[in-house]
């Protein structure tokens, strides 16, 4: 008889993680203070957050910066002013930053964060810039001008050099900085036997925050906007959100995942004032906007998601019928071989389903290969990890998720709901205790779980079934203060 239980045992500690981070960050405290010369320790955390849960074998991603392409090469430099489009003074009341991740259907790149909402922004008035190269660099669609952010990002190489000598030099000679950084260090190391080289890591980042900023601030001077938009997470952009704000800007991020106490990108208990943080979080719904604590000085708004508001709309008209399907959605950490016997395991024992595979943008693993006879067979398909994943959701009756915000449009999209989170549990499951999901940890539960679960009686908790128009959650700049 094939073994079908997870490998690892059930570990807690995670919490442990988040615990020890948040105590350590008010004893010394660290929301605030500034690390050779820049306010970098909400990133930070986020990054330690990583490493100390990848030592602890409860996570497998360590983080990283997001790395720049190169400066122009010598001898361009000239042509490269005068051709990049951030160097025109050209005003634009809403400036909108899209996500690096694009996903592509019909032919064409679809950004499911904000694309809906340029459509409800004046089109004169809009700029879009995508944080990737994009095909659209230049041109003016149904109004909107878009850019590539790669010009930026060359910029922000080249303030690198600025900055590096100086905040290097800080290193030896702010003695704040480095009393406070070895005492962190001594605590981790105590607490999980763990040596970080947090001092190298804060140089990093300080350089990192300062480059952006002066990249960013010469775009937003030029540009002069009321709002700048994010379709992506503020942290790791705290040199933006710095730059926005010394514009007299209000910055929106759009949230694009999961919220949960664990998050150490979004948590803060008490509810302090946070650096370089967004003024406005539109949140999917109700539920997410108490699932953490968020700094004082962000307001949190309801604004729904456009992919889940409309295909929601389809099934109930009846222009979208569900198939005979459970769709398996891989999340991160991927545990991409227990996925694998979750398959084999599913296509046994529930012979009437097929199955649908769709990968998270992160995970490369190659499942067709790995399941390539019981593609065959006709039982179970995969599709890209960037065809749109709501799709797959909606079409689907069931669906097998790990700690994603997939779990959530499952509901909303009517589908019964497995969630397997591993060692996010304790961080994740309170956000499910009030649902029909399910939450199962071996391959023999899930299979039990996908017969016995029951279909969601409220899928509006999490994703507003009427979302706002955008235009009236955006307060006037004459409005609206800044804490």
């Amino acid at each position: 008889m094939v073994d079908h239980q997870l490998t690892e045992p059930r570990n807690r500690s995670l919490t442990e993680v988040v615990d020890f981070l948040i105590n350590v960050e008010q004893d010394l405290a660290l929301v605030g203070r500034r690390l050779f010369g820049a306010p970098t320790w909400p990133y930070l955390r986020n990054m330690l957050f990583n490493k100390i849960a990848n030592h602890i074998g409860t996570y497998d991603n360590v983080g990283s910066f997001r790395q720049t392409k190169p400066a122009p090469k010598a001898g361009f430099i000239n042509r490269w002013i005068r051709s990049n489009p951030f160097w025109r003074f050209d005003r634009k009341q809403y400036v909108v930053l899209g996500s690096p991740v694009v996903y592509r259907a019909g032919g064409r790149a679809i950004d499911i964060f904000t694309d809906s909402l340029i459509e409800q922004l004046p089109a004169r008035k809009t700029e879009f810039v995508r944080m990737t190269d994009d095909a659209n660099d230049g041109k003016v669609v149904s109004g909107v001008r878009y850019i590539s952010g790669t010009w930026l990002e060359r910029a922000q190489t080249e303030a690198r050099n600025i900055h590096a000598p100086v905040v290097n030099s800080a290193a030896v000679t702010d003695v704040d900085s480095i009393s406070l950084i070895s005492a962190l260090t001594a605590l981790i190391d105590a607490k999980f036997d763990l040596r970080i080289p947090i001092q190298e890591m804060c140089v990093e980042a300080s350089i990192h925050y300062l480059a952006q900023h002066s990249a960013w601030r010469s775009y937003f001077e030029r540009r002069r906007p009321e709002y700048v938009i994010l379709g992506f997470q503020c942290y790791g952009y705290e040199g933006l959100v710095r730059a926005a704000h010394d514009a007299k800007a209000v910055v929106v991020e759009m949230q694009h995942g999961a919220f949960f106490r664990g998050h150490m990108g979004y948590h803060y208990p008490g509810h302090p004032v946070v650096e370089d943080r967004a003024d406005i979080m539109f949140a999917f719904g109700k539920g997410w906007m108490k699932a953490v604590d968020h700094p004082s000085n962000t307001r949190v708004y309801g604004y729904g998601f456009a992919p889940v508001t409309a295909l929601r709309r389809r099934l109930d008209e009846g222009t979208l019928v569900k198939q005979q399907q459970i769709a398996l959605l891989t999340g991160d950490p991927f545990h991409r071989d227990f996925l694998v016997r979750t398959v084999e395991a599913i296509v046994d024992r529930v012979p009437t389903k097929s199955i649908v595979i769709r990968p998270h943008p992160s995970d490369q693993f190659d499942y067709a290969d790995r399941l390539s006879e019981y593609i065959r067979s006709g039982r179970v398909s995969v599709v890209g990890n960037i065809d749109p994943v709501h799709d797959v959701i909606a079409k689907s009756e069931s669906i097998v998720t790990g700690p994603s915000t997939t779990a959530f449009e499952g509901l909303a999209l009517d589908c019964k709901v497995v969630c397997v989170p591993f060692k996010f549990a304790p961080c994740f499951a309170p956000l499910l205790d009030e649902t029909s999901a399910r939450i199962a940890e071996t391959v023999d539960e899930i299979v039990l779980a996908l017969e016995t679960v029951e279909p969601p009686e409220n899928s509006d908790d999490f994703f507003e079934s009427k979302p706002p128009h955008v235009m009236d959650l955006l307060p006037s700049r004459q409005e609206f203060s800044r804490q």
